[in-house]
């Protein structure tokens, strides 16, 4: 028999104060986008949207990453493609299925809201590099390791 390893874990009273301090930063986060959204007169849902189109995918596939129900999609992106932002894209594999893709005006309003959030942000952290570094590390680990996918 293999001897388990002694995996120290933390107290739920350390959990919980690191808990409290992710809702916290939720919060700010969410507060954040808010803003940069209605900057640009977007939803926060609408500006997540944008910023999860990197390359064309399928709306149902969208709505799964989004952890949406499609019809939820379907009416987030019949706004979007109002604006002109993103378009609707037949697939070459198979023309039932329509991709999604950001415009050119989609590309340069998603860019402005990522580097308004981003600079917004790491001027109120205040972490240097190393510190960012270490906690996008962090965040990584956690988000890998217990990832549906």
């Amino acid at each position: 028999m293999i001897a388990m390893s002694c995996v120290k874990r933390p107290s739920y009273r350390a959990v919980g104060e690191v808990l409290d301090q992710l809702f916290r930063i939720v919060g700010y986060v969410h507060h954040e986008l808010a803003a940069v959204s209605a900057e640009h007169g977007l939803t926060v849902q609408q500006a997540i949207l944008l910023r999860s189109l990197d390359d064309p995918i399928p709306m149902r596939v969208l709505a799964d990453e989004l952890s949406c129900d499609p019809s939820t999609v379907t009416g987030l992106v019949d706004r979007i493609e109002r604006l002109g932002l993103i378009e609707r894209l037949p697939d070459q594999a198979d023309r039932r299925v329509r991709l999604l893709t950001l415009t050119p005006e989609g590309r340069r309003v998603r860019n402005e809201i990522s580097t308004h959030l981003a600079t917004r942000t790491a001027t109120r952290w205040n972490l240097d590099s190393n510190d960012f570094e270490r906690l996008h590390d962090l965040l990584t680990g956690i988000g890998e390791e217990h990832s549906d996918g």
